[in-house]
């Protein structure tokens, strides 16, 4: 028989679970903190902070306000803000934080209006939607 916290544990992650990851994500950045800096302070590795960021790992409530105090945060900031984010947000979220994606944007207002409308049409074409 499983215990309850053996039910909680196997849950799968939520999109609350990602919202949150998001927020602490934007929070750090904000701080100029990388998530070894982060994982130090809470005693945790770099690639646990990314995925408590990514809500690949579910964040308990004592981990969550550890890493509260660590981004000096209420921790109520960080879930009310979580409550805020939509399924949307979190995809322009991870974009803009990936470092792969740095300049990207600044870069595409910088080719001609008509061939970024291609590249636009092209983009969704290859991606097998309409807009």
């Amino acid at each position: 028989m499983e215990t309850a916290n053996q039910v909680i544990s196997n849950r799968a992650v939520t999109k609350s679970d990602k919202a949150i990851g998001a927020v602490v994500r934007t929070i750090r950045l904000s701080r100029e903190m990388s998530q070894t800096e982060l994982g130090e302070k809470i005693g945790v590795s770099f690639q646990q902070i990314q995925k408590y960021e990514k809500g690949t790992n579910r964040l308990t409530i004592t981990r969550a306000n550890q890493i509260a105090i660590a981004l000096d945060v209420p921790l109520g900031d960080i879930i009310a803000d979580s409550l805020k984010v939509s399924g949307a947000d979190l995809v322009v979220s991870n974009f803009l934080t990936d470092a792969k994606n740095a300049g990207l944007i600044e870069a595409w207002y910088k080719i001609d209006p008509d061939i970024r409308a291609e590249l636009r049409a092209l983009i969704f074409a290859c991606a097998g939607s309409k807009s």
